[in-house]
């Protein structure tokens, strides 16, 4: 039996830090993780150098 997970709920496990996914592409099953932190870049002091943001648009990349 396949289950939805509602919206609210998904919503919410992100903001907590967790993310969905299957064991494997052929698990219709879905757990829940939470990474452990490695990185995070404060916004405010955030900077791209000029020869990575033209390698950025050039390549076509996404920031994510």
């Amino acid at each position: 039996m396949i289950s939805i997970i509602e919206k609210g709920y998904l919503l919410k496990m992100y903001k907590n830090g967790y993310f969905p996914m299957a064991k494997n592409k052929n698990d219709l099953n879905v757990n829940f993780y939470k990474p452990h932190k490695r990185f995070l870049i404060p916004i405010k002091e955030f900077h791209i150098p000029k020869k990575l943001f033209k390698e950025y648009k050039k390549k076509n990349l996404n920031l994510v």
